[in-house]
């Protein structure tokens, strides 16, 4: 289990694992209603269990093509980088049917990941996950991502953006927070403050992923589509002032994409 999980996190979890079905909600956004700490403190959730959100979906092992049975969920919650906040993904395990197959088990994000490219454009849009190597960010973010590196920002200004997004929405909860008790003085007196930014049994919240992170998936993202980029970036025209191709350029003479 991710050390980055308070108690109040788990419990909601916990309630999704007991209540998912297929038709259930993929990406679960905790709502503000009734206003309290514990709600307020709660990341978004995705559910990676295609076999469930998708009955009629046949998953079959990478590695000899044969089904895969479910082996419940699993006990680790995978984190996430979104704009706003982080995400926590639970999902479920899966084991090949042929025992003599060196894959044991898989659980549904590294299933999702290895087999994104076959996905059918359905499956790929329903999660808001994007894969690009052995990582995942979710689906907002990596827009925001690849808009802002096409447009030339550097990767320190793109982590900047988003820490203040990640505070304009921290702010915004402890405000709906205060605001919701302010018409009732006597309770004001006794009202638990809201949690600071990082208290890991509170709002536990990060300020950004690592610039490193960002560069790594973005040339990562762009070498599985390279041939996509340079083709559509062919078309932009030179100008003496603007570069909209800059980051992309720049990366490609480093050899890194």
């Amino acid at each position: 289990m991710s050390n980055l999980v308070n108690s109040y996190q788990v419990n909601y979890i916990k309630k999704l694992e007991t209540n998912f079905n297929s038709n259930s909600d993929i990406y679960n956004i905790p709502g503000f209603f009734p206003v309290k700490l514990q709600n307020l403190y709660i990341k978004p959730v995705i559910v990676v269990a295609p076999d469930i959100s998708f009955p009629n979906c046949i998953l079959k092992c990478t590695e000899c093509d044969e089904r895969l049975c479910s082996k419940g969920w699993s006990d680790s919650y995978r984190y996430c980088h979104s704009i706003k906040s982080g995400v926590y993904i639970l999902q479920k395990r899966y084991a090949c049917k042929n025992k003599s197959c060196n894959t044991m088990t898989i659980d549904g994000l590294s299933y999702l990941i290895k087999n994104y490219k076959k996905l059918d454009s359905i499956l790929q849009a329903a999660f808001p996950l994007v894969p690009a190597g052995d990582t995942v960010f979710s689906r907002d973010l990596c827009n925001l991502l690849i808009g802002d590196c096409l447009s030339s920002k550097t990767f320190d200004e793109i982590k900047n953006s988003i820490i203040n997004y990640r505070m304009a929405e921290y702010s915004n909860k402890r405000a709906i927070y205060y605001a919701y008790y302010s018409n009732n003085s006597n309770t004001l007196i006794d009202l638990e403050p809201f949690s600071s930014f990082c208290n890991k049994d509170g709002y536990n919240e990060i300020g950004s992923p690592d610039v490193t992170q960002l560069i790594d998936y973005f040339n990562t993202y762009c070498k599985d589509r390279k041939q996509y980029f340079d083709a559509c970036l062919s078309s932009i025209k030179p100008h003496k002032v603007l570069s909209i191709d800059g980051t992309y350029h720049i990366q490609n003479r480093t050899k890194v994409i």
